[in-house]
This record gives structure tokens, sequence and C-alpha cells, in this order.
């Protein structure tokens, strides 16, 4: 099982505008607020009894099961795609926030994942194609569609998207009562879907399946065992519901994977390009924390920040991962 350390510099502040993340955030608040108690149901796991937080009026719990922290009561499947459909918090997104950033997204998140995606089809998977049968699902956005071109051909899927999908361009839409068909699909995009599924275990299943022996899934999904996560809890915006309602610990999400016998990790990553930057924006300075302080922030040694982030992406203890799954033969 592999791991990348990756060095490169992230301007959160192009990516999240604080002015407009600010006015997104209340809005939200306010969405959830209205959230109907009978579209929501309670997370699978039946020893969620010790509660991490509340956060937006919704409760966290910790689960020893799958080793992570998760949203429950949740929004059930409908809920959730009509609160990305049509919530106002969604609509601003869309139409704000994505319109000022999208070019700064794909420079910065998009392209290197896709990058990803080129380099470890090239190393592990064996098959010559021309042209790539791709399945992305729980998708928001179509950024990865728009721009898989500038990496390799393909044939694009999207499996019960939370948005509305442009005609126009050549895809094939699944809903989620139409499951893809086993065994076609040359690689899968889980980017960020563990996070908000409603039903995390389902969807892994699925996507599993319908990979080709051979084929490779590739997983983007926050870590409730990393450093933003466990210095922040609460503060951080690694938990923020509905849209980040599944964080399983890095023991948690290697354990779920490791149950599909089929299966092997290539890589597991965690590049968590913020966790600093967000610790220190955001840290109480109680006794506890004030190492920390003087580490990251009293030094002023760039030296020290990069070899802590070298550490955290050495031994995976990041809040951001990266997967990549192989179906065998």
């Amino acid at each position: 099982m592999e791991y990348s350390v990756i060095r490169r510099d992230l301007d959160k502040n192009q990516i999240k505008p604080p002015k407009l993340i600010n006015e997104y955030t209340k809005k939200v608040i306010n969405d959830v607020e209205n959230f109907n108690e009978s579209n929501l149901i309670n997370f699978i796991s039946k020893d969620l009894t010790e509660k991490a937080f509340e956060k937006f009026g919704m409760s966290y719990f910790h689960s020893s099961t799958h080793n992570g922290i998760f949203l429950s009561p949740r929004p059930n499947k409908e809920t959730l795609k009509n609160y990305y459909l049509n919530s106002e918090s969604r609509k601003f997104w869309n139409e704000k926030i994505m319109l000022e950033t999208e070019e700064k997204r794909v420079k910065e998140i998009v392209m290197p994942n896709l990058h990803w995606v080129r380099d470890i089809m090239t190393q592990y998977y064996g098959k010559n194609s021309n042209i790539y049968e791709v399945l992305e699902a729980n998708s928001v956005h179509e950024l990865y569609l728009k721009n898989v071109d500038k990496v390799f051909d393909v044939n694009y899927t999207f499996y019960d998207p939370f948005f509305l999908l442009d005609k126009s361009k050549p895809t094939i839409h699944l809903s989620s009562s139409e499951y893809p068909e086993e065994n076609k699909y040359d690689c899968c995009f889980l980017f960020d879907s563990i996070d908000r599924s409603s039903d995390p275990f389902d969807l892994i299943n699925i996507t599993f399946n319908s990979l080709k022996p051979g084929g490779i899934c590739f997983i983007t999904c926050l870590l409730s065992s990393g450093f933003e996560a466990q210095s922040l809890g609460k503060e951080s915006n690694i938990f923020f519901p509905p849209e980040k309602m599944n964080l399983f610990s890095f023991e948690g999400i290697k354990k779920l994977i490791c149950e599909f016998h089929n299966f092997e990790i290539i890589e597991f990553s965690t590049p968590s390009l913020l966790d600093i930057e967000n610790v220190m924006l955001n840290l109480n300075m109680s006794e506890s924390n004030r190492f920390i302080k003087y580490m990251l922030s009293d030094r002023d040694d760039w030296e020290i920040k990069q070899s802590f982030s070298d550490f955290l992406q050495h031994n995976r203890l990041g809040s951001f991962a990266r997967i990549a799954i192989k179906k065998n033969p």
C-alpha cells in the first residue's frame, strides 16, 4: 500500500472566499433548521452511544464498530437530493461561490485528481484501451466531466448525481433506482461522495460491484482521525451537515475496504494541504495546545511547518484522504 507526500501551496481563500463562505454557512444553517424530522433517518450503526457534539443543531456520534464519527439522524436520500437541487444554500453555492472559484478549483483540485487517476491507471491497470468506461457516483458538479478529456478519452456515466445535468453533454445518467451494470467500468470516481452519502456502505458496494476485474476506484474523503479533526473537533468545517455526514477514521475506512475480499488498496495518502493552516486559524489556545502554537506559529519557521506536514503525510495523519483501490480478477 503506497502513499504520496505532496508539497504544494493551496490558497484556501481563492477556493473558499471567506465572505461568501460565511454567507453560505448561514444559509446552510437555515436550510438545516427547516428539515422535516419525518424525513430524517438514523445512521445504520447500532453502537452510536457516545455523542461527539452538535453542529447546526444536528448530532454527530462516535461509532466504534465503524471507527469514525457520523451524523445521526440524517436526511434520507430523497431529502438530501432535494437539498442539493433546491435549497437556498446550494443555489447560492452554484450561482456565487462556484462561479467565482471554478477556475481555481479546476487548477488546484480537479486537474491534480485527474492526473493522479491517469498515473495510477497507467501503472496498475493492465488493459490497453483507447476509451475508458468511467462511473462517477453522487457528484454535485460537472467539473470532472468537463476536464477529463484533457487526460484521456472516456465514456462517462453519472450514478445518482446531486445536480441537474447539462443534457447537451455526452453522458449517461443513472438514477438511484437504476443500479450501474456490474463488471462494466474501468474506473470509478467517489470524489467526496462518501462524506455526503446517506448510506455510504450501499454506495461503496454498488460502486465496487460496477468495476471490471482489474478496475480501479478512486476515493477522496475526510478522516476523523486526522490532525485538523482531532485538534479542532466541532470547530472544524470538516464537520458540516448535511454535506459531511460520514467521517471514517484511517482505521475505519481501511477496515471497510478490506471487507471486500477481492479488493486491494494500491494507494492511501493523506495530502491534507490545509490541515496546519486551518488548525492555526481556529485553535483554542488552551494549555494543551500551547506546544502546537509554539511549534507552528511562535517559532515562525517554514522548515518546521514543512517537516510537520511531511510527518502527517508519512504517517497518514491528515484529515483529507485520497485512496486508490483495485478490483482483483
